[in-house]
Parts: structure tokens; sequence; C-alpha cells
């Protein structure tokens, strides 16, 4: 066959290729499954770690006669150590690959929890919180990576063999992952090289340029993981035993069992019978409901943070950036993100008591109204489109204010734009 040939065909995709017609079946095999869900676990070494914080503060505070300062430092150690991995993360995951991340990134939190265990001082347990930080955001960086680059067609596909120019891996893993006939994993292969060839140009530095619109790209991440943060949720998670200390729980094991959301109905018991009765059945109603209306807010909050903010950021991080760079920015973009939550978490405490809870949860309230806004206007809808669909139209977007409210192209449009203005054969 003749090279150049098959090099034409590879920068300009015929029509057929376009379309990116789905395997037959479900394009997605059980191995794809198995996978995803692995590396989904690596979400509950995070989740894990900052509730453990939370239930364990109020006793630490007085085993170990923590100041407040102290107490932001036992907390922010964590975020300090992702910070740490984060600058560190993308030569890791680009270099390594997100499956060796992954592993390196369990075998710190397990170090990391060993320290812990083991020993029980301020400086070992900031030490230990900095380890499992530093695991916790490789594994969050990756495993989002990962499964966008193992999921089918339809939701996303893998790449990073063909990066590495290992291409009859690449070609062994699709079969594999997608459980299809041979022509529809072999195109699958030719979509993926062919966006590959217009990206691997792209250098580190080149994310701060408007090459591809790279730049605008990177502040739409960097702009979506300061408003995350903004809303205040990690203060709520890694703080809710002071809250509702603050708030009326009466002790610290029951604020600390509210924390979990399994104490409190026996608080609610608690608080009644702890009462002064000369205060009348009354106060006491409206005292425990007030307390238990509390409960209820904070674990609403956290449960519509669990399903929206917290998993879709990530997710669509791993789509907006080009192959190329995507580890890299990334990285770039999770660095942002833990210096806000380390920022934020690092002066909860004095920040309350120089303005009090309430106008503390105004401020998060505000953030998160701000944070609506933007994903309206500056987010684009990227379901049901391929990573190469996705980078080529944003590619074309002067800047990330540009067709404000726009969606990403249907597929149907963006294979009329794309045979409009085919690449000449010889290009």
């Amino acid at each position: 066959m003749d090279p150049n040939s098959e090099s034409r065909k590879m920068g300009n995709p015929s029509s057929e290729t376009r379309k990116l017609d789905p395997p037959v079946g479900s394009g997605c095999s059980w191995l794809v499954v198995v996978a995803a869900v692995a590396a989904s676990l690596s979400g509950l070494m995070l989740g894990y770690e900052m509730g453990l914080t939370s239930g364990v503060l109020l006793q630490l505070r007085g085993l170990l006669s923590l100041s407040c300062r102290e107490q932001e430092l036992l907390v922010s150690s964590h975020l300090f150590g992702a910070l740490l991995m984060c600058l560190a993360g993308g030569p890791i995951l680009d270099r390594y690959g997100r499956r060796c991340s992954l592993l390196l990134s369990a075998g710190l939190v397990v170090g990391g929890s060993i320290v812990l265990v083991t020993v029980t001082s301020l400086v070992a347990l900031t030490l230990g919180r900095v380890i499992v930080g530093m695991g916790t955001a490789l594994s969050g960086t990756g495993a989002c990576l990962y499964i966008a680059e193992i999921s089918p067609r339809e939701r996303k596909g893998p790449r990073f063999l063909v990066a590495q120019r290992q291409v009859e891996r690449a070609r062994k893993v699709l079969a594999r992952l997608r459980g299809g006939a041979q022509e529809h994993v072999e195109q699958e292969l030719r979509d993926i090289q062919a966006g590959l060839k217009e990206e691997s140009e792209h250098s580190f530095w080149e994310l701060f340029s408007t090459k591809a619109n790279l730049r605008s790209r990177l502040l739409t991440g960097v702009a979506l993981v300061f408003l995350q943060q903004a809303t205040g949720q990690p203060n709520i998670l890694s703080y809710a035993s002071p809250l509702l200390r603050s708030v009326g729980f009466n002790s610290d094991a029951a604020a600390t069992l509210a924390s979990t959301g399994f104490g409190w109905k026996s608080e609610e018991a608690q608080g009644t019978n702890g009462e002064d009765e000369d205060r009348g059945k009354t106060y006491l109603e409206v005292s425990s409901s007030l307390k238990m209306a509390s409960l209820i807010s904070l674990l609403v909050y956290v449960a519509a943070f669990s399903i929206s903010l917290g998993p879709m950021v990530y997710v669509v991080l791993s789509e907006i950036f080009p192959m190329g760079v995507r580890g890299r920015a990334v990285s770039v973009v999770s660095a942002v993100n833990w210096a806000t939550n380390l920022l934020i978490s690092m002066t909860f405490l004095t920040i309350t008591e120089k303005i009090g809870v309430p106008n503390v949860m105004f401020l998060y309230s505000a953030m998160s109204f701000v944070l609506l806004v933007f994903v309206i206007l500056c987010i684009p809808e990227t379901k049901g489109r391929t990573l190469e669909e996705i980078s080529k139209e944003l590619a074309k977007k002067k800047h990330f204010e540009v067709r404000l409210c726009r969606q990403v192209q249907p597929q149907e449009s963006l294979i009329s734009s794309s045979t409009s203005t085919e690449i000449p054969a010889n290009a």
C-alpha cells in the first residue's frame, strides 16, 4: 500500500470515519465496566479521608489540646500534599500512564495510613495526611482520565497507547474493550491516530498560548475548579463536627455522630433531656427541630454536591483538553483546585471567629450562584461526543466568552462543517 495514500487517509478522514458509527452491539465489554468501577473506587479514598477528618477532629482537639491554628494545619495538611502531587502529577500521568499512576496513588494512601495508625502526635498526623493527600490527588486526576479514555466511543475512547506509539497494543486493548467486529476496532484506531496527529505537537507552554484555543480552555478549567471550591464544600465536610457543635449539638461525641448522618436521633433525645425543663415543652421541641434542620440541610448539601459538582467537574476537565496536553492541563487545573481548597480550609476557623458562621455560609451561597451562572454561560455540553469531536469544536472558538450558552455542535452539524472545509489531500 502507498504510504502517502495512508497518510492522506489519516489527515483527511473519510465521511464514513467522521460519522463515528458505534460498534455492533453495546460496544462495551465487561472489562470496561470492571476497569471503570475499579478506577472510580479511588474516589472513595478522597471522600473517606475528608469524612474521617471531620469525624475525629473534635476528639483530636481534646486529646492533643489543639488550638484553632493547629486544627487548620491538621485539616489542610492533606490538601498541601495534594497540591504537591498536582505539580508533579502531569508528567507522571503522561510518562507512565494512567494505570501505573493509579497503582502509585494506592501505594501512597496505604503508606500514609500506616503512619496515621501507628503514631499519635501532631507532627506524625500531619506527615501522614500529607502522604495520603498526595495519593488521593493523583488518584482523582488519573481515574477521571483513565475512565474517559477506556469508555466506548459513544461515551469516549482509549488513547494513551496510541499516543505512546504502541499501536499494536492499542489495537489489542481496543478489541478487548469493545468486543465488536475487527473493522470497527480498526476504524476507531484510525480516528484516534488522526486526532493525535493534530494534537501531538503541543508543548507544555502552549497551554498558555492561543494555539487551538488552549489558553481559553485552561482559563475555563481554572475558573470552574476555583468556583467549585469557593462554594465551601471542603469546609462543610472537613469541619462538619465543629459546625454542628456550634449550632447546638451538646457534646463532642453527639456532633461527631451527627456529622456522619447517623447520630441525629440520639442527639435529639439527649438534647431534649438535657435542656432546662423550666423553659417548657415548646422550647424543647423548637430547639430540637432547629438542630435537626441544620443536620438535614448539611446532608442535602453534601448529597447534591456529590451527584453534581463533585464528580462532573473532573469529567468536564478530562474532555475539554486535547490529548497532547491533557495530562499536564488537568494537572495544572488540579493544582489550582487544591491550592484554592488549601486556602479556604486554612482560614475557615479564623474567618468564622471574625464574622460568624452565618455570614460565612452566606458567602458560600453567593459563590454557588456565581458558579451556576458560569456553568450556564461558559461550559459546553459534551454529552454524546467523542473526545476528538469536542477538541475540534473547542479549538474553533476564539475565546470562551464567544457563543455563550451554545453547546458543542451536534454530530450532524459537525460532519457537515467538516465536509465543507475538507483538508486538501496534499496538506
